[in-house]
């Protein structure tokens, strides 16, 4: 097992962590947002919201863990890329996208998206005790809450527009099926506020995962096959009559 771990860890340390490395976008910010097949850059690729606070956890945790500078100075890049491009202070929340140059390009806000932002921005803070950042990351799960929560379904919603108008969830549908209420979202919500409650131990945090942890043995978890539903059926009286009935 010693040596399965320390093989891990250079594989992660010699490999992974270079790779990405030499993604940095020093120029324009945030990191490169696409690479090809043959591992050609391409410069002036969109940046996903996504993505970028994807990195900036992967750098954060990997600097709380082994304490190496250079990721250190990896993740605060990524910081101030998702802070001051990513982050929309005109109608909050997290952009699904901007251009190479910080531009908002695709201004529909997912709250798949804004899940992402709390769990980097936690594990940011949990890193460097950076309060701004856990105040961004407070303010996305209020979003998350105030914007993405529906009390009549007890579940979350998935996209809105910019304005926060809830719209056609695109974004997570596939093979034809337009989802109101999906496990991925779910699941990655769940992921962020388990995350935030390990830098902000509230007691009302506690409650919303209990409630997401009852969410997903309850209605997205099929005790009969063993898997994770996808799709949950369309928001609607539909929803309710089923629901009661105990099919999903």
């Amino acid at each position: 097992m010693y040596e399965i771990c320390k093989e891990i860890e250079l594989e992660f340390k010699n490999h992974i962590m270079p790779f990405w490395m030499k993604l940095m976008d020093k120029e324009n910010g945030g990191f490169y947002g696409t690479v090809d097949f043959n591992l050609n850059v391409h410069k002036k690729a969109e940046k996903g919201g996504i993505y970028i606070a994807r990195l900036l956890w992967t750098f954060s945790a990997a600097y709380r863990v082994l304490k190496n500078e250079e990721y250190l100075e990896h993740a605060d890049h990524l910081y101030r890329f998702l802070k001051d491009k990513i982050y929309d202070y005109e109608s909050l929340g997290l952009f699904w996208s901007v251009d190479y140059q910080g531009h908002p390009k695709d201004t529909r806000k997912h709250i798949y998206a804004q899940a992402f932002g709390v769990y980097a921005l936690s594990e940011y803070f949990r890193a460097t005790k950076c309060q701004e950042a856990l105040n961004l990351a407070l303010e996305i799960y209020e979003i998350i809450e105030s914007k993405g929560f529906s009390h009549y379904t007890n579940a979350y919603m998935e996209e809105f527009d910019r304005q926060w108008n809830p719209v056609s969830n695109e974004m997570l549908s596939e093979n034809g099926v337009i989802a109101d209420i999906t496990m991925n979202t779910h699941i990655h919500i769940l992921e962020a506020y388990t995350n935030l409650y390990k830098a902000w131990p509230d007691p009302i945090l506690k409650t919303k995962i209990k409630n997401l942890m009852d969410i997903h043995f309850h209605k997205i978890y099929d005790k009969q096959t063993k898997y994770l539903k996808v799709f949950l059926i369309k928001i609607g009286i539909a929803f309710l009559i089923l629901s009661r009935s105990g099919m999903i």
